[in-house]
């Protein structure tokens, strides 16, 4: 299955310019002619800035120096779906590919100051997150705790498995809501999402662009998964790890699905614009690592089958294919396939289209 993905960032730091040396303003400074005319005006006006002592433009620049020569920057990384199925009665359609989190960044690394005695009793990770649906009516929402794992890219990763959306939540949109914690409880922040849509199943009408809300557009981030008999236990999402691409069951990527030219080769390869439809020829291109699959087809399934002659917008949550152009027509074709936690091409029999 497709699905449409939206990453979030959130960046804290200062940018760093060695080449500029710091002036004799701060960023709470006037020019020395704003500056006599507030004075000429005489009481302080109400909100006004005012030069500040020149101490504390002292401990400001060291301060600033200090951030910048020891990297201290700290990104946030929320990836998500751009849609949610709704759950009814009793069951719990978690989301899927399910919410992620990313901290990058060196600023992660710099252990908080903290007295020795105290320190020296502490272990594990020392930051965790906690993430949930924004509340419909002020009420706290169910929130899932996150355990951060080093990544082999130095990156933390988090993810939340089991979140899900009732159908007592009666909202059209929401947001996830990610709130990190330093180990000893001091809070870091709260972080939201951007919109998630709620729908309540897959549409299975012909689509039309007439309705682009759940159409995908090239150069659109989208994750893929496969699934037996719609059990999450058997859920593999593609991925990319040590340069190739694999079928995972706990971590998912977004991949940028571009539209291709069939007119060029392999080798060369401009993106072109427009919606995506069943039978184009497309590329996908992890947007981590930049590593790429080569053009494919993409079709729609149906029954376990691969129908070659649709040509609509492809959508959110449909069951699809990916087939290497260059086979013979009516001669079966090589399809994009997994083994077990491998990424592998598969050749199909005339006619025989379920074996992918």
């Amino acid at each position: 299955a497709v699905k449409h993905c939206s990453p979030t960032g959130f960046s804290a730091g200062f940018p760093a310019d060695p080449s500029v040396p710091p002036g004799p303003l701060t960023h709470l400074s006037l020019r020395d002619s704003s500056e006599a005319r507030l004075q000429s005006d005489g009481p302080s006006l109400l909100g006004s800035w005012t030069r500040s002592p020149p101490e504390h433009a002292t401990i400001l620049r060291e301060g600033v120096r200090t951030c910048l020569q020891q990297r201290c920057e700290q990104t946030v990384w929320i990836l998500h779906a751009k849609v949610a199925q709704k759950s009814y009665g009793n069951e719990k359609r978690f989301f899927c590919p399910p919410p992620c989190v990313y901290l990058a960044g060196p600023g992660w690394r710099v252990k908080p100051v903290q007295d020795q005695a105290h320190q020296s009793v502490e272990t594990g990770p020392t930051v965790c997150g906690y993430m949930g649906l924004d509340g419909a009516s002020g009420s706290a929402p169910e929130t899932q705790k996150l355990n951060f794992e080093e990544q082999p890219d130095s990156r933390e990763f988090g993810c939340a498995k089991t979140l899900y959306i009732s159908d007592a939540d009666k909202r059209k949109h929401f947001r996830l809501v990610l709130r990190l914690v330093l180990r000893g409880g001091r809070e870091l922040g709260t972080f939201h999402s951007r919109l998630i849509k709620v729908i309540s199943k897959p549409s299975q009408k012909k689509q039309s662009l007439k309705n682009t809300d759940l159409c995908i557009s090239s150069g659109s981030k989208v994750s893929l998964f496969n699934r037996l008999r719609s059990q999450t236990v058997s859920t593999r999402y593609l991925s990319v790890e040590d340069g190739a691409f694999v079928a995972s069951a706990r971590q998912w990527a977004a991949f940028t699905l571009h539209l291709a030219d069939e007119r060029c080769s392999q080798g060369d390869f401009p993106p072109q614009e427009g919606y995506i439809r069943y039978g184009s020829l497309v590329q996908l291109v992890c947007t981590v690592t930049g590593i790429t699959l080569p053009p494919m087809i993409i079709r729609k399934v149906a029954k376990q089958c691969a129908l070659l002659d649709v040509d609509e917008p492809i959508s959110q949550l449909h069951k699809c294919a990916f087939q290497f152009p260059g086979d013979t027509p009516g001669g079966g074709g090589t399809y994009l396939c997994l083994a077990t936690e491998k990424v592998v091409r598969f050749q199909v029999r005339g006619g025989d289209y379920q074996a992918y």
